[in-house]
């Protein structure tokens, strides 16, 4: 309900969905981008997101991410998945990797911008963060077999790409941490050692 299309969003939408692509998304934009330092900071993340990261994959022949509002699916894909059946926290991504995994290209309109509404408080954008995370914890449980098989029996680069998305940054920075420290321990010549290199590493 708080979302703002541009004027020709529906028809630049239109135009490139008969290009072949069955989903599309478009430029994920802010309308209260002066709000605060934390809704400018929102609206920085999805113009990279969408903008760059997405058209970045667009031209590497990669599909694109789903991310928010603003997409459009033919009818085919919701005729073969018998109509929406993504209903985790972030339906966004858990439908992204849903295409990931079945051959479905999403591909990206740059001409149709929308518009979204972003949190002004810090609270509220924390809550908000924690709802994702969350989100990404179930659909990594949902689909993160599939996707991690995927890149090894199909060498799939969508697959490597998907799972990039849904595996929480929290988890990602702990694995790494981890393996930090091992690899710390078995190369310090001494206690002394790994403790300034564990210091120079944080």
């Amino acid at each position: 309900a708080d979302n703002l299309l541009s004027p020709n969003y529906i028809s630049r939408m239109n135009e490139t969905f008969k290009g072949g692509k069955t989903v599309l998304t478009g430029i994920r934009n802010t309308k209260n981008y002066g709000g605060s330092f934390v809704s400018a900071a929102y609206s920085l993340g999805w113009l990279f997101q969408t903008g760059l990261l997405n058209s970045g994959r667009n031209v590497l022949g990669i599909p694109c991410f789903v991310n928010g509002t603003g997409f459009l699916i033919g009818a085919d894909v919701l005729k073969k998945s018998g109509g929406w059946n993504w209903f985790t926290l972030t339906e966004d991504c858990e439908f992204t990797t849903y295409c990931a995994l079945n051959g479905i290209e999403i591909g990206i309109c740059r001409d149709a911008e929308f518009y979204d509404e972003q949190p002004v408080s810090f609270l509220v954008s924390w809550t908000q963060r924690l709802r994702w995370m969350k989100g990404k914890y179930q659909v990594l449980h949902k689909y993160g077999k599939d996707v991690f098989r995927g890149i090894f029996s199909k060498r799939s680069i969508i697959c490597l790409d998907a799972l990039s998305n849904i595996f929480p940054t929290s988890l990602l920075v702990l694995c790494s941490a981890v393996v930090l420290f091992i690899s710390l321990l078995f190369t310090a010549k001494s206690v002394e050692a790994l403790i300034i290199s564990l210091i120079i590493s944080i």
